[in-house]
């Protein structure tokens, strides 16, 4: 009897997971972004809501009547005149935060976007399935958002133009290369505790109930992220300069996947790797250790 259970089980999973595969995710093109919502007329909102000795926070909202609505946090240092700036994508649950981690950078403007879905705080696979297709969405207006906010930054007499870069920690690492791949402008490409081949990391990270059950979901999400491959965006990016950090000792992103990401880049990097494992921003040494890496980085290529 369990043994009929669990095959109708299957089947039924299976099924479900075909319907929202090959029905509800839609075709959805990064090419779009290029035509269809840049340049994109929206009216803008800056708040300050901290000051710092060395910087000030700044809440960003960028909105527009036909339903556009963008939530940024930037970091703008105290000194006069034009800066560079960095489009910095963080962690799932780091969003625009992410700039609150970003230790001792006092020369460089830091934008950080909010993502577009919300995470719950519990999960099970009733509720995986019905928020995939709503979290597919979410992702590809996620790389709208990262060109809105490119395209603001070259639009404010404060910045720079010409030291305009991108950097993507971890979850952020495949926004920055689809991104990247898509921005013809930017300067610098900063891929921070990153890999490819994400239906390989799912096998690594996904670990939630039976292991028939886990593969089925791998398979699923290997479906709906496989327009977000890093390998593969990466593999189409303009020659500029580019950085790849990794952990050694990263669990959550194996030398196998960090490796393909960086052999993916068709034209010569700078590839570091530190004894660590994976990143976290509230590791702070080790957050300050990659940021002097970074730094010393941005120095030779003259993007600070």
């Amino acid at each position: 009897m369990k043994s009929v259970l669990r095959l109708a089980g299957t089947l039924l999973l299976w099924f479900t997971c075909c319907y929202y595969s090959f029905l509800k995710q839609g075709d959805l093109k990064f090419s779009e972004y290029i035509t269809s919502l840049l340049p994109l007329r929206y009216t803008s909102e800056l708040t300050v809501f901290e000051e710092q000795e060395d910087a000030v926070i700044c809440a960003l909202r960028l909105y527009s009547g036909n339903g556009f609505n963008l939530h940024a946090q930037i970091r703008n240092p105290r000194i006069p005149g034009k800066v560079p700036a960095i489009l910095l994508l963080g962690g799932m649950m780091t969003g625009k935060k992410a700039v609150e981690y970003a230790y001792h950078i006092d020369h460089v403007l830091l934008i950080s976007p909010d993502y577009p879905y919300e995470v719950r705080s519990k999960y099970n696979i009733w509720t995986m399935l019905s928020d995939i297709h709503k979290a597919h969405q979410a992702l590809h207006l996620q790389i709208r958002d990262n060109l809105v906010l490119l395209d603001f930054l070259r639009t404010w007499d404060r910045i720079d133009t010409s030291k305009i870069s991108l950097i993507g920690y971890s979850f952020g690492v495949p926004f920055a290369c689809a991104t990247a791949e898509l921005d013809k402008k930017l300067k610098g490409l900063a891929l921070i505790y990153g890999g490819a081949d994400l239906k390989y990391l799912l096998q690594k990270n996904l670990k939630l109930y039976h292991s028939f059950v886990d593969e089925v979901l791998i398979h699923l999400f290997g479906v709906f992220l496989s327009d977000f491959e890093p390998s593969r965006h990466a593999a189409n990016l303009k020659l500029l300069p580019v950085i790849l950090i990794n952990g050694e000792f990263d669990k959550k992103i194996p030398e196998e996947s960090a490796r393909s990401l960086q052999n993916a880049i068709p034209f010569e990097k700078t590839v570091i790797w530190l004894p660590t494992d994976h990143v976290h921003p509230k590791n702070r040494s080790l957050s300050l250790g990659i940021i002097t890496h970074l730094r010393q980085w941005y120095k030779e290529h003259n993007l600070n």
